[in-house]
């Protein structure tokens, strides 16, 4: 039984566009009822997102629905923790627009935060030598104090 309540079918333009595993997906018995659990898990999660803070949002997965109880996974403890003060408002959205949904599991993703976002690495660019004289001859001008102190650190750690 499909726990997708009134979706549009995939345009013509998606169908033809799909990978050749997703064609032999749709066609096997058990590779379309996977397929069709994907794509209602993906619009589950899509109508519960107006619920959720922003970066919340793309943190939380819709794992499983099963008997009115929805599984979300997350991958960490602080936001399962954000995820359960939401719970209420997010159970209001999905009836709102026609899911099933009367409770609300949360899962703590166990593979190791695969899912948790990359911190960017901050670029850096080494000084140069002008710049290294020049904030010599700055240090030379400061008074002895907290700032006479961070530039002799920096000339130290660019040395």
């Amino acid at each position: 039984p499909s726990i997708l309540m009134s979706r549009p079918a995939p345009s013509r333009r998606s169908r033809a566009a799909a990978t050749p595993a997703l064609q032999w997906l749709a066609h096997h018995p058990q590779g379309a009822s996977l397929l069709q659990t994907a794509r209602e898990l993906l619009a589950l999660q899509t109508d519960m997102a107006p619920a959720l803070p922003r970066a919340l949002g793309r943190c939380v997965r819709a794992a499983r629905l099963e008997n009115g109880t929805l599984a979300l996974s997350v991958s960490s403890p602080a936001q399962a923790a954000r995820l359960r003060q939401v719970t209420p408002a997010v159970v209001r959205q999905l009836h709102a627009r026609g899911w099933p949904v009367n409770d609300i599991m949360i899962r703590i993703d166990a593979s190791g935060g695969a899912n948790r976002a990359q911190k960017t690495q901050r670029e850096t660019r080494p000084l140069d030598s002008q710049a290294l004289s020049l904030f010599a001859a700055l240090q030379q001008n400061v008074s002895a104090g907290p700032l006479s102190e961070a530039i002799a650190r920096l000339l130290a750690h660019h040395r």
